[in-house]
Parts: structure tokens; C-alpha cells; sequence
């Protein structure tokens, strides 16, 4: 230990040896990660020692979570990150200290306790001042997104009104807006802030654009920041980050990871105020190209889908820009590529239920063929209470005041579909809510509809999910409209009767002319 060159020497030693993984078990076992920690440890103002030990923790750490938990026991982690703080002009070191926090920080526990102790500025700063490093900014982009860092550090506390005293504070409502405000204002400074870590990321974009295996990363890193909320969201429109996404698609149109990733981070940043924001950026486009250039890609399919889902709750002229792009058609031809996949069926039925909202949308998902996948993709996987939830909105959705549409649903078996999904999922409230609405959307008032419905059971479907679910104040209210457009009075009692005795509604929703 008094030698740093032998040290060095042996740190660089079994981190060559570590780098073959069959190896690292039987190194881990002969003591050599404590060894490694105890050089890092004890020579921690070498620089060379300290970027050895860095390397040789990184090739460790690659090796699943027994040899992470041995170096977290023996401090490997805070030594890497004290050699980043000790060397942060020598990019070597920071280099391989990266890539060691990054492999360490998919461990549970190593990464709370990297987090705890400033790592993620650590990192971002490392990045920061050696951005011109290729392999730095791979493992420093990695390693902020394993540890969950924004570097947006908000106080997000407000004047709101709550003390004693009569008449000085502030209104709950001009309390919230204040709040508001303030939080605003704090995104906008840490947006700026040069160790945020979307301003980070977006800067490691900008500055390797032909760099697939970073571009990829770096969509992971913004999608899993744009999915922590608004603030997030907001940080990385100010960094420029919807635009670098859209351009890492297209410049690299063959990766399918790129184009998974970038889709994700996209339908992730499809949401609240950075929807339009989205849309204006290209978002659209990119995003049915990549389905279009990565069809046989399930991963691209299901984030695909799923951000078309986003882009379609905004507005109807975001819908038609969705229909216009050929947003249908990639939905449903995804759907078709991947019909085991369940994760494919189900964001490809939640983007058709909102791409059906309007008549125009709806003529083009049915010649698309829409109404065909959704019934596939609710028989195929019809335990998935997700799917079917999704399933009987999109059914809904198409049905809904366009006769010609509601009829060709019925033929192709609708009630049948619906009727199977509610039944699979009785203690799901979310997929009997969805489900009385459809139902009842499909009827209409049409006797032999109706007819259809109580040969298949539906009405002791509904019936059921009212008694099962009596707390649910919404599918309380739409199974009782379910109920009035489904039965006859007949029918309802002799519904209620094979039901057996019990009370039918709770008290807090129960009609007041007692009809219940």
C-alpha cells in the first residue's frame, strides 16, 4: 500500500481482468474489489492510482448486483466520486469516475448514497467542463439518469395563508397562483442553472450529434425527466431538448433505439403546457417516421403509439395534423406487426380511442382499419384490465354519434367484445366505468341492441359493478345512465332478481325519486 506505482499497477491489473465478466465472480471472491476500494482509498491524491481503481470499479460493477453490493459495503462508490472531486481537471479521471458511478448507480442502495452525497453535481460538473469527451458525457449521461438527478433543486415554498389572525393572508386561490408563480420563476433559474442536468444532457447532444449510442442515452435521460412532471418538462424546453430529440431521430433514421427513445422522451413531453411545444418542434413527423422506418421494432410500436396517444388528447387540430402525418395508419399497422406484444395492443388502442374524438378522425381510423385492431387487440389479451380499459373508449369514442360507425361495431360483434372484457375484469372499476359507457353509447335506445346486451349478460354486468363498487361516485353515475339506456323496466327486474337480495346503490348515489 506504500507504493502508489504498485498500486496503480495492480488496480489497472485486475481491472483488465474484470473486463472479461466470467472473471469477475472468482476476482470478487479472492477480496479484489476491497483491494481496489483500499488503493482508491489510501491514495486518493494520485491521479493515477485514482483513475485505475475508477476503471477497475466500473468493469466490477458491470457484473450484476452481488459484486455492486461488495463495493458499496466497501466504500468503492464515495471513493470514485472523492477522486472526480480530487482530480477535476484530469478528464481521465473524471472519465472513468463516470463510468464507474454509472455502472454502480444501477444498485439500488449505491445510488441513494451517491445521491445523498452530491453526486449528481459531481457529474454534471464533470460534463460540463470536459464536453468535447465523447465516452465522459456517455457514462456521465447515464449515470445522472440512474441516480434520478434534475439539478432543478426547487424551494417551492409560497406566502400562502395559514396563520392565525383574521383577514391579512391570502385567498386559497391567490395563494395557489402565487405558488405557481413562484415555482415558474424557480424552473426558469434552474433551467439556466449550468449544472441542471437537462441543460447537461441537451449540451452532450449538441455536442456529439453523430454519436448514436449518446443521442440514444441522452432520449432515455430527457423522456424519464419529462415523466417527473411540468417542471421537468418546461427545464428541457428551455434547453433546447425537443428540438435535439426531433434532429437525433432523423439524422439517425436506422437506430431503432434512437427512434424508441426518442419517441418516449417525445410522448413524455406531450403533455401540459409543452404539448403545442411538441407539435411545433416536428414531434409529429419524427414520430411516424420512426414507426414507419422500425415497423418490425416492438419497442419502437409501443413508445411510438403511445406518443401519437399523448399528441392526440390536445386539440382537433392536433388530431388532424396527427391524421394528416399518417398517424392512423402507423397506429394500426404497428398493432398488426405486433399482435402478442401487449404493450403494442394497448398504447395502439389508447391512441386510437383519442384519435376517434372527432368525425373526420373517426372516418379515417375505420378506413384504416381501427375498429378492426381494437377488437383483435380485446380478444387477444383480454386479461389485461389496461387494454380493455382503453379498448372500451376507443369503441365509445367511434361509435358515438356517427350511425354508420355504430352499426358496422355492432355487426362485427361489439357488445359480445365489451361485455367479455367486463366480465374478465369485475373488480376493475376503471374497466366497468368505460365499459357502462359503451355499452350504453351502443344501444341508444334500440331495442334489439338492448336485446343483444341482456342475452349476453351485460345488464347483470352493470348490475354487478354498481353492487361490487358502491364508493365509486363516477361509475355509480354512468352505470345508472348504462342502466336506463339498456333495460326495460321488464328486463331490469328480472335482471335485478337474478342478481339476488342487496342493496343496489349506495346511499350517496342513489337517485332521489328512489328508483334504484
Amino acid at each position: 500500500r506504500a507504493s502508489p506505482r504498485l498500486q496503480e499497477a495492480g488496480c489497472r491489473a485486475l481491472a483488465n481482468l474484470a473486463s472479461e465478466r466470467a472473471l469477475v465472480a472468482p476476482l470478487a471472491h479472492a477480496g479484489a474489489i476491497e483491494r481496489v476500494c483500499a488503493a482508491a482509498k489510501a491514495h486518493a491524491g494520485d491521479a493515477r492510482v485514482a483513475e485505475e481503481a475508477c476503471a477497475a470499479l466500473a468493469n466490477f460493477a458491470v457484473g450484476g448486483p452481488v459484486p455492486c453490493q461488495r463495493i458499496y459495503e466497501a466504500g468503492g462508490g464515495l471513493a470514485a466520486l472523492a477522486a472526480m472531486g480530487s482530480h477535476g481537471k484530469r478528464g481521465v479521471v473524471l472519465q472513468e469516475g463516470c463510468a464507474a458511478l454509472a455502472n454502480l448507480t444501477q444498485h439500488a442502495a449505491a445510488a441513494e448514497q451517491l445521491a445523498a452525497a452530491g453526486a449528481g453535481r459531481v457529474i454534471a460538473g464533470a460534463m460540463s467542463e470536459h464536453l468535447g469527451n465523447e465516452r465522459l458525457q456517455i457514462f456521465g449521461v447515464l449515470a445522472l439518469d440512474n441516480l434520478g438527478y434534475s439539478g432543478l433543486d426547487l424551494d417551492e415554498q409560497s406566502e400562502a395563508s395559514g396563520g392565525g389572525g383574521g383577514g391579512g393572508g391570502l385567498s386559497s386561490v391567490a395563494a395557489a397562483r402565487k405558488a405557481e408563480r413562484l415555482k415558474r420563476t424557480q424552473l426558469d433559474v434552474a433551467a439556466a442553472e449550468p449544472l441542471a442536468a437537462p441543460l447537461r444532457v441537451c449540451a452532450a447532444m449538441n455536442a456529439h450529434p453523430s454519436s448514436a449510442k449518446l443521442q440514444e442515452l441522452c432520449c432515455r435521460a430527457l423522456a424519464n425527466m419529462a415523466a417527473d412532471g411540468e417542471g421537468g418538462r418546461r427545464a428541457i424546453a428551455q434547453s433546447g431538448g425537443l428540438a435535439l430529440v426531433c434532429a437525433a431521430i432523423g439524422l439517425h433514421a436506422e437506430h431503432p433505439g434512437v427512434a424508441r427513445r426518442g419517441c418516449s422522451a417525445l410522448g413524455n413531453m406531450a403533455a401540459g403546457e409543452s404539448i403545442a411545444l411538441v407539435e411545433r418542434a416536428g414531434g409529429i413527423h419524427r414520430v411516424c417516421e420512426a414507426l414507419e422506418a422500425h415497423e418490425p421494432h416492438a419497442g419502437v410500436a409501443e413508445d411510438g403509439c403511445s406518443a401519437l396517444a399523448n399528441l392526440a388528447c390536445a386539440d382537433r387540430p392536433t388530431r388532424l395534423a396527427l391524421v394528416e402525418a399518417g398517424g392512423v395508419t402507423r397506429v394500426c399497422r404497428a398493432m398488426a406487426a405486433h399482435p402478442e406484444v401487449v404493450g403494442v395492443q394497448q398504447e395502439g388502442c389508447a391512441a386510437i380511442a383519442n384519435l376517434s374524438w372527432g368525425e373526420m378522425q373517426k372516418r379515417d381510423v375505420i378506413a384504416a382499419g381501427g375498429a378492426e385492431r381494437i377488437f383483435a387487440a380485446m380478444k387477444g389479451h383480454e386479461g389485461c384490465a389496461a387494454l380493455q380499459e382503453w379498448g372500451c373508449k376507443a369503441l365509445h369514442n367511434l361509435g358515438c354519434n356517427n350511425e354508420g360507425v355504430r352499426a358496422q361495431l355492432l355487426a362485427d360483434g361489439a357488445v359480445a367484445v365489451l361485455c367479455a372484457g367486463m366480465g374478465a375484469h369485475a373488480a376493475s372499476p376503471a374497466v366497468l366505468l368505460e365499459g357502462c359507457v359503451a355499452l350504453a353509447s351502443l344501444a341508444r335506445d334500440d331495442e334489439a341492441v338492448k336485446k343483444e346486451v341482456n342475452d349476453a349478460g351485460g345488464l347483470q354486468l352493470v348490475i354487478g359493478a354498481l353492487r361490487a363498487h358502491k364508493d365509486n361516485s363516477e361509475l355509480q353515475r354512468w352505470g345508472y345512465k348504462a342502466l336506463r339506456s339498456l333495460a326495460t323496466e321488464d328486463a331490469l327486474g328480472t335482471a335485478t332478481r337474478r342478481g339476488g337480495k342487496g342493496k343496489l346503490y349506495s346511499q350517496a348515489s342513489k337517485p332521489a325519486n328512489g328508483a334504484g
